[in-house]
């Protein structure tokens, strides 16, 4: 690993790390923006970072560390949950933001709208900072997709670490490439992803963040040097579903957060010239491992991770403080591969039958006429498969061709059609999103 402590590794000042209006910005042209901004901040500050745009996230972040803050990340943008975020601190904490939110007037003077950055002058540049590498620089939480959001505390070993890790695994042709990303930096895949892996490695930064596949291709291809895509499964798969050709730009597509369905991966290299690769990861140990999705189902662990065994098994990495237990079920491959087998407690197991819930899931979305759907496992019954599906089908024709893909045990029941799959901005679906969808009347 090179030098971590430093806020961006080794790039010459002018070299570009990301598009801003229409304008290169400059590593100097960074460094000397977030400096001016973190001239504003008091020591020690502690922020809640909503910003939408990428870059002005990228500048209010580097902004704190510079001043030795923290960011907080929330798991969501309800104005409920910034409220008690920022009224969590031991100290008053500030908001920056730029779009997409109301905040309470009564606390404006807590809040910093960023309508547009006021961008420094390379000539401004006089050297790169250090961060301290320990110190708790990052507050992060979980999706919720299992119940409430679990806070992670991450330092700059962690977070550089692992962003220079992912660099050594995945750009080993990629230089001066354009980043292009669908998920918010403020959930820990987006961070890792668009954000430190830039820092640490080559790649500019797109500052918008498409959502709908329409909006995806035409960014991709406003870009005219390569693209790099950072997506998950449900955007991929809505992309590869309404466009049988991807622009030439794009070189390398990224996902994360859920199981990367085969047929999507190979949907999309088929549609243009980008290879699919998979990022493994759980929230304690941030990313952990890649593979190209069409090369296998091996997985190979980044670079300075290693497996020990206890009484289950253990991840160990040079840049993390603690041993982590792999939440995962798994089946190890020689010192540094693995099969992943299930997420804990995602295997169904009916009149002793097994199967996993993410393989019934990717032949449920398989069927001809699926638009979207989701299944989930029901611990308060009879732990059989739950699920929501968005189709012009009835349920009747949906459930009889997925009886001749699976055992008939493993059909889901209660299973419902829905106007649409309620999903947060990774594609998640929370117990929040479940709870609505459960209430409504289908």
């Amino acid at each position: 690993m090179t030098e971590p402590s430093t806020l961006l590794c080794t790039r010459p000042p002018d070299a570009v790390i990301a598009h801003y209006r229409g304008q290169p910005l400059t590593v100097a042209g960074l460094v000397a923006t977030a400096e001016s901004l973190a001239a504003t901040l008091e020591p020690g500050c502690e922020v809640i970072n909503l910003c939408g745009n990428r870059v002005h996230f990228l500048i209010v972040f580097c902004a704190v560390l510079l001043r030795g803050g923290k960011s907080i990340l929330p798991p969501n943008r309800q104005p409920g949950t910034i409220v008690e975020l920022a009224n969590g601190g031991q100290s008053p904490r500030f908001v920056f933001f730029d779009e997409g939110i109301e905040l309470d007037a009564m606390a404006s003077q807590r809040w910093r709208k960023l309508e547009r950055l006021d961008i420094s002058s390379d000539e401004a540049f006089t050297g790169m900072p250090h961060i301290p590498l320990d110190d708790n620089l990052v507050e992060v939480y979980t999706s919720g997709s299992t119940g409430v959001p679990k806070k992670l505390v991450k330092t700059w070993r962690i977070l550089a670490g692992t962003g220079e890790k992912l660099c050594a695994a995945l750009d080993s042709n990629a230089t001066c490439w354009d980043l292009v990303a669908t998920v918010p930096c403020q959930h820990m895949y987006g961070l890792e992803a668009s954000v430190i892996m830039p820092l640490r490695g080559q790649f500019a930064i797109v500052e918008h963040t498409p959502f709908y596949p329409e909006d995806v291709v035409e960014q991709v291809a406003q870009c005219v040097r390569p693209v790099r895509l950072v997506t998950t499964p449900v955007h991929l798969r809505a992309v590869v579903q309404s466009h049988s050709q991807l622009p030439a730009s794009l070189q390398q597509i990224i996902s994360a957060t859920a199981p990367l369905a085969e047929p999507i991966a190979r949907a999309a290299e088929d549609a243009g010239e980008a290879e699919v690769y998979e990022i493994f990861g759980f929230s304690e140990a941030g990313s952990v491992a890649t593979r190209r999705t069409l090369a296998g189902p091996r997985w190979q662990l980044l670079r300075g991770f290693r497996f020990e065994h206890e009484d289950k098994v253990m991840l160990c990495a040079d840049h993390l403080p603690v041993a982590e237990p792999f939440p995962d079920e798994l089946e190890l491959v020689g010192d540094s591969q693995f099969r992943f087998l299930a997420r804990a407690g995602d295997h169904l197991n009916i009149g002793g039958k097994r199967m996993s819930l993410a393989d019934l899931s990717a032949k449920l979305l398989a069927i001809p006429g699926v638009v979207d759907a989701h299944l989930y496992i029901d611990k308060q019954g009879d732990a059989r498969p739950v699920g929501f599906v968005v189709t012009d089908l009835s349920v009747r024709e949906v459930l009889h061709a997925l009886s001749h893909r699976v055992d008939p045990v493993f059909l889901p029941r209660p299973f419902k059609k829905v106007p649409q799959v309620m999903r947060n901005a990774t594609g998640k679906v929370t117990a929040v999103e479940l709870a609505i969808m459960l209430k409504g009347d289908g």
